[in-house]
């Protein structure tokens, strides 16, 4: 039997420690109810340097998911012009999230807005923050910049935050303290609440990449099992881009949970615990779900690059 998530329990990834092109990191929760991945991308090219602060760390993407009695907390920063304010964002949230009341956000955005300045003045980040409560059914949430927010289930796919370009920076007022308040939305037990960087759906602002209705896709192909997600969409995101397409040419970062199920999918199979997966069966169960979406979802000057069948390695971190 898979043991509820322990209280405090917290998985973190930082772009600057996950710098390996071609390459995703997948993180767990030990019953698997929560996911964590990252990736520097596929190969860069000349436009992806464009925004990059240190070409040492390519990877400006974080993310985090903390467990909290009946709350899990999903958190995604994208970083600009350095890594240096989304890592900071992260750090500082995994350090203490947020609860599900609107007044722990307004209590949050004034600690971020209080942090010390950062030397790289340059860098700024988009920030979303989710609260998933699985008692009550729903999910408060904030966000800033082009991250997003969605609900995958049965159904389809819902997206919760409208992207925007109002980017925050550790230590400045605003747009942090502009006034805006968290949105509350309802989700129904078995759904997967995802944050993620923009290097999954519309990096560079291209519209290419992965659309809502392809991440349910591949939601309810691994029985909306957090972890087998978030190694199908960030293998999806990297399979194989084409010259000029922006999925895969980005930084990319996933937060999952999944809502009032303790360690089981849909399809009722126990999972395995955090880092247990057989690679042969995992490169070509993914194969197949990437070229299946990417048939229905590439555009048609894409098609024949999207099924080659490149594949990005996968490392995979016992929690």
């Amino acid at each position: 039997m898979s043991r509820a998530p322990a209280a405090g329990e917290r998985l973190v990834l930082l772009g600057a420690e996950h710098r390996l092109f071609d390459h995703v990191t997948l993180v767990a929760a030990a019953d698997g109810r929560t996911a964590l991945a990252i990736s520097p991308g596929a190969l860069p090219e000349p436009r992806f340097w464009a925004t990059k602060g240190n070409r040492q760390f390519p990877n400006e993407d974080a993310c985090c998911a903390l467990e909290s009695g009946d709350a899990t907390v999903l958190a995604v920063a994208d970083a600009h012009f350095g890594r240096e304010s989304s890592h900071v964002f992260i750090t500082a949230i995994a350090a203490a999230p947020p609860a599900c009341e609107a007044s722990s956000f307004a209590e949050l955005r004034r600690r971020l807005a209080a942090l010390p300045p950062l030397e790289n003045c340059q860098t700024a980040s988009t920030l979303v923050v989710a609260v998933v409560d699985r008692v009550q059914g729903r999910v408060q949430a904030l966000g800033f910049g082009d991250s997003r927010l969605c609900v995958l289930g049965p159904s389809g796919a819902r997206s919760l935050l409208a992207p925007d370009h109002d980017f925050v920076r550790p230590g400045e007022r605003e747009p942090l303290l502009d006034g805006r308040e968290p949105q509350s939305f309802p989700v129904a037990r078995g759904e997967l609440v995802v944050a993620y960087s923009d290097g999954l759906c519309d990096a560079f602002g291209e519209g290419i990449g992965l659309a809502p209705d392809a991440l349910a896709e591949l939601a309810a192909a691994g029985g909306f099992d957090p972890r087998h997600f978030a190694r199908a969409a960030a293998e999806a995101a990297l399979a194989e881009p084409s010259p000029g397409a922006a999925s895969g040419r980005d930084n990319l970062a996933i937060a999952v949970t999944r809502v009032g199920v303790h360690g089981r999918a849909w399809h009722g199979r126990e999972p395995r615990a955090a880092g247990e997966t057989d690679a042969v069966e995992s490169h070509l169960r993914g194969q197949a779900e990437v070229e299946r979406v990417r048939r229905h979802r590439c555009r048609p000057a894409q098609f024949e690059t999207a099924l080659s069948g490149r594949m990005p390695a996968l490392v995979e971190a016992r929690v």
